[in-house]
């Protein structure tokens, strides 16, 4: 897996910033992210540094459901989350509605065409994000068949969304297996190569996961994540990235090999 992260390091280091320049959300956008504990908690540390980094027309709002009820099938369903969601969505101010999915459950292209489509009702110019998580259980599974795992489920909501461009060729996609920042990290610490992270599990700064059963990110895991994000869905290079307080470890680098991986998922978005 380390042979793997140094040749995406050189893959992303090859092109300028290693930013994904076809994005066309860097002016910043009102974003919905509705989603679980793997991924709401990313999406709020993207959106302070999102706001930290000067973007003006950026402002998010969060709907949260733990575990499987936060899948975008689950939201559908729970008749309670669907009026929040839908409540904001009626405005018509939503420019990026965030989704993710959940585990080894396979959130079907079903689930996430009804969202796509309420959305687009009320904002006809809307853009969507799914974004793939780690698998639970990571601080208590192997790190290479953890890495494999996230990859493989990464593969298999990658088709769904594959599917989705086809369907809905003229609105942008995007899609981001942010997962591979936790096998990426473990692999790391394991290595005694991430100065920043002294536990694998633990509830303080310096720990990697806040529990060892789920495997939830902690403080520096959620805001690697969150700079992938930042990258990716608004274009920062990496080298402008701030590590903020992980300065002992080499955090561009391990979202270099984040965006990296990741450029095999970047698609042709048409003009918002």
């Amino acid at each position: 897996m380390l042979r793997f992260a140094a040749l995406c390091l050189i893959l992303a280091l090859a092109l300028p910033g290693a930013a994904f320049a076809q994005s066309n959300l860097e002016d910043g956008v009102h974003a919905l992210f509705i989603g679980h504990s793997f991924f709401i908690p990313v999406a709020k540390s993207f959106d302070q540094k999102a706001r930290e980094s000067g973007f003006a027309s950026h402002r998010s709002e969060m709907v949260f459901a733990s575990g499987a009820r936060g899948a975008p099938g689950s939201l559908w369903r729970d008749g309670e989350k669907r009026e929040q969601i839908e409540s904001r969505l009626q405005s018509g101010s939503v420019e990026l509605l965030g989704m993710t999915s959940f585990g080894r459950i396979r959130s079907s292209y079903e689930d996430y065409q009804q969202w796509i489509d309420l959305a687009l009702k009320h904002n006809p110019r809307a853009s969507f994000f799914i974004g793939h998580s780690w698998t639970a259980g990571g601080p208590r599974i192997d790190t290479e068949r953890f890495d494999q795992r996230i990859r493989e489920t990464g593969e298999q909501l990658y088709q769904v969304v594959t599917r989705l461009r086809q369907e809905y060729a003229g609105t942008a996609i995007y899609f981001i297996n942010y997962g591979v920042t936790a096998s990426g990290m473990k692999a790391r610490f394991e290595a005694g190569e991430l100065e920043d992270i002294e536990s694998l599990v633990g509830r303080d700064r310096e720990a990697l996961c806040v529990d060892g059963l789920m495997g939830h990110g902690g403080p520096m895991l959620t805001e690697v994540s969150a700079l992938s994000w930042l990258s990716i869905l608004y274009g920062v290079d990496v080298e402008d990235l701030d590590s903020g307080p992980y300065s002992a470890s080499d955090v561009q680098e391990i979202v270099a090999e984040v965006v990296a991986y990741n450029r095999s998922f970047d698609g042709d978005y048409p003009e918002r």
